[in-house]
């Protein structure tokens, strides 16, 4: 008899943007609009009282990590809180880790389709469509695209630039449904929502802090 796959464990690791006013929508979005199990732990980064508050309550509530910061850290220095928490949990307990900011609103089944892209491809690290503004989800802010460094010799120096270029930005989606389909890329919207595979873990465990 044919054993039932097991589906891959998924670690959410919620961080922060520039704002905290979005925090309540987003975070019920991932609650009421995820299929897909998974266990969350939300890098709180000294966000007014009344939101603190609140994740205190969600999460006691809803029985997730909530990580306090006693002062503001920037978005990295909150993905490297998450990690660390997760390294000390022991790192093979889940097969993906999905980055989120804290102002994203997701859409039915978003977490489904990033893990099977990344069981289907094998790809190290897989990236959503973002979109940007209100209404929600309708105007694009990163489909992939472009990124790479470019080296030239300059007398008895040598530069290196990075090159990156964002595709379809500030289109909307209903405008071209025909260009909206699994590729490989080259750049991923890294700072508002990712997925990595174990393998490309360590290689994130220490995110650039800059």
């Amino acid at each position: 008899m044919e054993q039932p796959k097991v589906q891959p464990k998924v670690l959410l690791i919620v961080g922060p943007r520039e704002r905290f006013s979005h925090t309540r929508n987003s975070l019920e979005s991932i609650y009421n609009d995820t299929d897909y199990p998974f266990d969350l732990v939300y890098v709180d980064v000294c966000s007014p009282a009344p939101i603190r508050h609140y994740l205190e309550e969600q999460a006691q509530q809803r029985q997730f990590k909530l990580l306090h910061t006693n002062y503001y850290i920037s978005p990295n220095q909150a993905r490297n809180v998450g990690l660390r928490y997760l390294l000390s949990q022991g790192q093979d307990r889940y097969q993906y880790v999905v980055m989120i900011e804290n102002d994203v609103i997701v859409r039915p089944g978003w977490l489904t389709k990033l893990v099977e892209c990344a069981e289907e491809t094998g790809a190290a690290v897989v990236g959503p469509l973002t979109c940007i503004g209100h209404p929600a989800h309708q105007v694009i802010h990163n489909a992939g695209g472009k990124s790479q460094i470019i080296t030239k010799a300059k007398g008895d120096r040598v530069e290196r630039h990075i090159f990156q270029s964002a595709a379809l930005t500030g289109k909307a989606v209903a405008e071209v449904p025909e260009k909206l389909h699994r590729k490989k890329q080259t750049m991923s919207s890294s700072t508002v929502c990712w997925c990595g595979r174990p393998c490309s873990r360590k290689r994130v465990c220490s995110m650039k802090e800059c």
